[in-house]
């Protein structure tokens, strides 16, 4: 039967198949359809019937919900070729309701882990009519939340950085078109969200473009906001984070000085136990970390310490994983066996706090069995050793299945791995850990061509 019979013998049957031929292949839960489609569910299923003999549509039952799926490829492309030749109208007005729709179920995963599988089952969806909305001409501020969302996702949950700056810059450039520059907070504010994105893609290239956009965010802040303003506070902070991860004795002290410009600001802004302030005391404790040395490393305990009481106070989670991480790697560079001992109690309170709290194949929690794994290798002893390559190994798979290609936290996992099955000793060990630190040195060569 063709697409014209459909339509002009059954159009809510064709209405149906409309809707799912702008979903995603991997099929729609019946009570969503029910509501876009606002028909009562024993005629809905008359129409599921209906497209199901004609072969165009599957049901399936996954758990205990009903999911509606385009049976292949060919029909949802066939179905929209039909559409579009019917009216580019309707085209667009479908595709708008449909994204206002999965724009009200896709929960926003700022910083919310509890929120990302519920996210997962939508974000798809979300992806595909996006994408569908460009050809449809669909008017660019209908888009703006959902893909707002989509690139918070690819952020938080899938780590995928540079998909995140593609939907964000999106964001960026239509603001840029209906704003002036210089005097508008949502630009500042997508700046801001780049300029991190590319800090965490690494490599002093992608650390160069992150200092462009937070620079840029930082000057459109000072241009609306007074002076002692959070906002500026921010903007001043991660900028010395970027100073920071350049590396180097001048990069560190110049970060240390914008973060410490920041603390000053937020402490005339904020009072009592502030997580804001907290993040402030616990990256210049790093910073002192970074720049080695006994008395540094110390000085940067107090920090770190002082961070951890707060954040204590506050009751939040992740933050609270971050300082005892943070704690325990300060005590790893002290060493000495009571300094490692301490930084393994630190670590490990911090990784039961993240797999309490986080999904599955998580990077924070990648950084708690690495570090952990790490810890136990400097205690020395064939049980030590044995038990951080077991934390090693889990966290290498992690971060393998977290990372895209070529990746600097790959190459930890495999020089850690390697420098474990050295100290085993044995010569079968010790060409395994020749062959894991060869793994490391690959990779760091690709990164090197990719970011120099």
């Amino acid at each position: 039967m063709l697409f014209k019979d459909i339509r002009e013998k059954f159009p809510e049957s064709w209405q149906l198949l409309k809707y799912l031929a702008y979903l995603d292949l991997e099929g729609v839960p019946v009570g969503f359809i029910k509501k876009i489609m606002d028909i009562k569910r024993e005629a809905l299923e008359n129409h599921f019937q209906k497209l199901e003999a004609l072969s165009l549509v599957n049901i399936v039952t996954e758990g205990n919900q009903k999911i509606l799926k385009i049976s292949h490829l060919i029909i949802q492309d066939e179905t929209k070729k039909a559409l579009l030749e019917e009216d580019r109208t309707q085209t667009s007005k479908l595709v708008e309701k449909l994204i206002h729709e999965v724009d009200h179920i896709l929960l926003n995963v700022d910083d919310s882990p509890a929120n990302w599988e519920k996210a997962k089952k939508w974000i798809h969806h979300a992806e595909v009519i996006v994408t569908e909305a460009k050809k449809s001409n669909l008017s660019f501020s209908e888009q703006e939340e959902l893909i707002s969302k989509i690139g918070s996702y690819n952020y938080e949950v899938k780590n995928n950085y540079q998909e995140a700056i593609n939907y964000w810059q999106q964001l960026l450039d239509n603001q840029k078109n209906i704003n002036p520059p210089g005097n508008n907070a949502n630009v500042a504010s997508l700046y801001n969200k780049i300029g991190w994105a590319y800090r965490r893609l690494e490599g002093e290239k992608n650390l160069k473009k992150a200092l462009s956009y937070l620079e840029q965010a930082l000057e459109i802040n000072q241009a609306i906001f007074p002076p002692n303003y959070a906002e500026i506070a921010s903007a001043l902070n991660r900028i010395g984070s970027i100073y920071v991860a350049l590396g180097g004795e001048a990069h560190l002290r110049k970060g240390f000085n914008y973060k410490q410009e920041a603390l000053k600001m937020r402490q005339a802004i904020f009072s009592g136990n502030d997580a804001v302030i907290a993040n402030a005391l616990n990256s210049m404790g790093h910073i002192y970390e970074l720049l080695g040395g006994e008395e540094n490393l110390n000085k940067g305990l107090k920090y770190e310490k002082k961070a951890l009481r707060m954040r204590e106070a506050l009751l939040n989670e992740k933050h609270l994983a971050i300082s005892l991480n943070r704690i325990g790697s300060t005590y790893l560079e002290l060493g000495g066996a009571e300094n490692i001992q301490k930084g393994l109690s630190y670590s490990e309170d911090a990784l039961r706090i993240r797999e309490k709290i986080f999904p599955d194949n998580h990077s924070d929690l990648a950084i708690s069995l690495d570090q952990v794994g790490w810890t136990y290798i400097q205690l020395q002893g064939k049980e030590n050793i044995q038990k951080g390559l077991n934390s090693l190994e889990e966290a290498l798979e992690m971060r393998k299945i977290i990372f895209v290609g070529a990746h600097p936290d790959v190459a930890t996992s495999l020089n850690h791995i390697g420098n474990a099955y050295i100290k085993l000793g044995g010569k079968e060990n010790i060409l395994k850990g020749l062959q894991s630190q060869e793994e490391a040195l690959k990779i760091r060569r690709i990164l090197f061509l990719v970011t120099t």
